[in-house]
């Protein structure tokens, strides 16, 4: 496609609009960029349909002559079918085709046949279209094109005869019967998943049986009764793993990424690999190239609105994901894998070995022999080890053989400690820990463990050794929720603020543009139900016990939310929870719960298994939300896992045919002119265009942040954004202009830095920055600048 103003080339319509828009400022005259053609167009869509009406097929007319008025002998002909005049009122002259040409009918065909069959595994791709509404889509979509088909060679045969030969219309009428019946092969779900089984796609779900049950079974009058079999299903992760890894850019991302993991600083965990867990694994079987997996168990409700405990449709479902997936790839929905799906009461009845045998049969086959696939011409081989298992404190204790009450005497999976214990304890006790030489004693005796762990198995793994935790129920879920509402009555009783002024500021205050999740109001019963989880703080005195309280438990919060953890830190957060933990139960004079409990073991945790924020159960749990929708959609309640494991494969079906592996996801805010720059940044700002705001895998930057630049001995150095720009001839290549801010202190009383406005600047490059997530300029009394380094 060629650009009517400078003559520059482009391959597609992403690029093309790209040059007009920022180098020629062209926003609602659009040029078609094919040679000789030069129709004119307001907007971008409607280009785009032209362009592929008329320029992506093959042209039978290679030369055509044309007086007034000046059309293409295609626009005649689509003004043609759409008005119903003749050729001849248009004052065209349409000459036979006499040169041969070079059309290949069985190409065609199979291109036919390979988009059709893409559309369809796209249909399959959208959860919120029932599978009996696919079928009918298609059966209408194919009327449709047989009605036009027909239509069309009603109308055009004659002229057809007199422009093209009768060779070449044999092609024609051939290709127009293709079309017609476009999805003949494929007609009826049996054939698509054959052909989607054959093509390697599709990994349909196997069922197996996990135990047999009684059941009474109602025969003309009487009630008898049947033995019947409890099935679930696995999908084969082999095979998954395989076509995912066999995905462009795929295994060369994830290898690089834990390449570079491996190779960086050592006082620093960024990954589960910077474990010991993992490290110890890594000297024994150094010539391997190992990827961690992280298991996520979990029950759901499907057909139930109030929650998991609810109904009889309670499903259980076990995921995975590769724990090296790059951060901003590892919270993706795609990347993470369903391995099996049962009901949750017949696990219950039948016990974890029942439910999860062939899973685990297929760990230990991954473990031992590993996967064998091409990437081009060169062949990898890649062994995998379950690293961790994660989920809910009591979805963990179930699968891993551990009491389910958190009333039991013994009831954390970490140490022996007592339940009355646990209710003062504010640090880990070394003598109660769980080692694995203890395990068999404690199985014995039923401390805290009521059956052999069936994950003990696997060669690389352990419950006393592969340990896990989950911020979103023990921190977010938990203690920040009892919390936040018990500091702030306490607040309001003290005087220091009203329910009314703090519904005022959650109200007005401005929040970002990209600030979604606005707070509700805050009510009394909130505070009653321990159901708060939001501050407000230039209203407290500096001295007042329940600030320092909160501010404690906002580094501690800052300390396991951070992607990377300096390993001298862990000492700092074993100090914080313990101070933390006492002026609980001085302030509220109330005892520790268990999930106080579980904060004691956070810093071993981090040292075997790195920081706790890639062991949160946040993303895997969103994952439902696929399960949900399908069930919302789907009346069928019989075999209800099958339904749900099967929609889920044709899910992931339509990715790997697809062919989609990683790519960034890119999205930008109105353009305008480059501002004015300060002297001391050289630049030459006619290479360059600006953007308002753009966003890059989910982080946004916009005007007003600030970000991190630099950090002189642990002190961050911050900048304000004034300008986003992008390189007209590498738009991947993102600079900020931005202007220097000068740190006056450290304020303890809200945890940021103050600052003030230099009138200095500097061009950053995104990727040298200290840090990729900006954070927000607070104005505190109109004059008072603040910088959190929280991100």
């Amino acid at each position: 496609m060629k650009c009517d103003k400078c003559g520059k080339q482009f391959a597609d319509f992403k690029k093309y609009f790209f040059h007009l828009e920022y180098l020629h400022n062209v926003t609602d005259r659009y040029v078609c960029p094919k040679a000789n053609c030069y129709r004119e167009f307001h907007t971008k869509p409607s280009l785009k349909q032209h362009f592929k009406r008329f320029h992506t097929v093959t042209c039978f007319a290679n030369q055509h002559k044309v007086t007034e008025p000046a059309l293409s002998t295609a626009e005649v002909v689509a003004n043609f079918s759409n008005n119903g005049q003749n050729l001849k009122e248009h004052n065209v002259e349409v000459p036979k085709v006499t040169k041969p040409i070079d059309f290949n009918l069985e190409e065609f065909k199979k291109m036919l046949f390979s988009e059709s069959t893409k559309f369809i595994a796209q249909l399959y791709d959208n959860l919120s279209l029932p599978r009996n509404s696919i079928q009918k889509l298609i059966d209408s979509v194919q009327s449709l094109l047989k009605i036009s088909i027909q239509h069309f060679i009603k109308h055009f045969e004659n002229v057809s005869r007199e422009v093209i030969p009768f060779d070449h219309f044999s092609n024609l009428n051939e290709m127009l019967e293709m079309i017609s019946n476009l999805f003949s092969p494929i007609n009826t779900e049996y054939k698509r998943f054959v052909l989607f089984d054959k093509s390697g796609y599709l990994i349909r779900p196997i069922e197996f049986r996990i135990g047999i049950s009684a059941e009474n079974k109602k025969v003309q009058d009487k009630t008898i009764m049947t033995l019947t079999n409890k099935n679930g299903y696995y999908i084969p992760m082999e095979k998954t793993l395989k076509r995912f890894l066999g995905l462009p850019n795929v295994y060369k991302t994830i290898s690089e990424y834990q390449q570079n993991l491996l190779l960086a600083q050592s006082d620093i965990s960024s990954n589960l690999i910077h474990g010991s867990v993992y490290q110890n694994l890594m000297k024994s079987q150094k010539d391997k190239m190992i990827l961690p997996l992280i298991l996520y168990f979990d029950d759901f409700e499907s057909k139930n609105p109030l929650g998991s405990k609810a109904g009889y449709y309670k499903i259980g479902a076990l995921y995975y994901t590769i724990s090296t997936l790059p951060p901003h790839l590892i919270t993706k929905l795609e990347n993470i894998f369903l391995s099996a799906i049962f009901y949750s009461g017949d696990r219950v009845q039948f016990g974890n070995n029942s439910t999860f045998h062939k899973v685990l049969k297929e760990l230990k086959n991954l473990e031992l022999n590993g996967i064998v696939f091409n990437i081009g011409k060169e062949m990898k081989h890649v062994y995998f080890t379950v690293a961790c298992i994660i989920g809910d404190n009591l979805g963990l204790h179930s699968i891993l053989g551990c009491l389910e009450s958190f009333s039991a005497t013994t009831f954390c999976r970490f140490c022996i400690t007592t339940k009355t214990c646990t209710e003062l304890q504010t640090i880990e006790d070394e003598k109660s820990i769980r080692y694995v030489r203890d395990y068999t004693n404690h199985l014995s005796q039923k401390l805290g463990v009521k059956e052999n762990c069936i994950w003990n198995g696997l060669n690389n793994f352990h419950i006393y050794e592969n340990l896990s935790c989950d911020i979103m129920h023990d921190l977010y879920e938990g203690i920040h929720r009892y919390e936040m509402a018990a500091i702030t009555s306490k607040l309001i009783e003290s005087g220091c603020f009203s329910l009314n002024l703090l519904n005022s500021r959650v109200r007005y205050y401005s929040y970002e543009k990209f600030e979604k999740n606005i707070p509700p109001q805050v009510t009394k019963n909130h505070l009653d139900k321990e159901n708060y989880r939001y501050f407000v703080g230039d209203l407290v005195k500096a001295d007042n016990p329940y600030w320092r309280f909160y501010l404690i438990l906002l580094e501690i919060t800052h300390i396991l939310v951070s992607p990377a953890v300096n390993m001298r830190t862990i000492e700092l957060l074993t100090h914080l929870i313990q101070e933390h933990h006492s002026l609980y139960i001085s302030l509220f004079k109330q005892k520790l719960k268990p999930k106080h409990h579980f904060l004691i073991h956070y810093g071993r945790i981090i040292t075997k298994m790195g920081p706790p924020i890639f062991l949160s159960s946040i993303r895997f749990e969103a994952k439902h939300r696929d399960f949900k929708s399908t069930c919302y959609y789907s009346r069928s309640t019989k075999n209800l896992p099958f339904t749900l494991a099967m929609r889920m494969q044709l899910k992931t079906c339509y990715r790997f045919m697809s062919q989609r592996g990683f790519d960034d996801i890119v999205t930008y805010g109105p353009l305008h002119e480059l501002p004015n720059l300060s002297a001391n940044v050289d630049i030459n700002g006619n290479d360059f265009f600006c953007m308002v705001w753009y966003e890059i895998n989910g982080v946004r930057y916009s005007y007003n942040n600030v970000l991190i630049h630099s950090c002189i001995v642990e002190t961050p150095k911050f900048c304000l954004i004034k300008g986003i720009l992008a390189n007209k001839n590498n738009t991947e290549c993102i600079y900020f202009y931005c202007q220097n801010l000068i740190n006056i202190n450290y304020c303890s009383h809200f945890l940021a830095y103050e600052v003030k406005v230099d009138h200095s600047y500097v061009l950053l490059k995104m990727d040298d920055l200290a840090s990729k997530f900006p954070t927000i300029l607070h104005k505190l009394n109109s004059d008072k600048l603040l910088v959190s380094d929280f991100i």
